[in-house]
């Protein structure tokens, strides 16, 4: 299972049971990665544990946008 945190501007994924980390996402800025970061883990609560398919679906159209949100992978 990964957490995303904002690291500078960029989203990245950590990984919980190890070290290994994925650049996910770019903002315009460090403040916009950190509000990323957070809808992004929402939303991806809401599609796994939850089971809130369309509600995870208009999360992550919100995160996409944000001002210079550009997806990485």
């Amino acid at each position: 299972m990964f957490v995303n945190r904002g690291v500078g501007n960029k989203v990245v994924a950590f990984a919980t049971h190890n070290n290994e980390t994925e650049v996910r996402a770019e903002c315009a800025t460090p403040a916009d990665a950190e509000k990323a970061a957070s809808m992004l883990n929402r939303a991806g609560y809401m599609n796994d544990v939850k089971r809130k398919y369309t509600a995870a679906a208009r999360l992550f159209a919100q995160v996409e946008d944000l001002p210079g949100f550009r997806w990485i992978d």
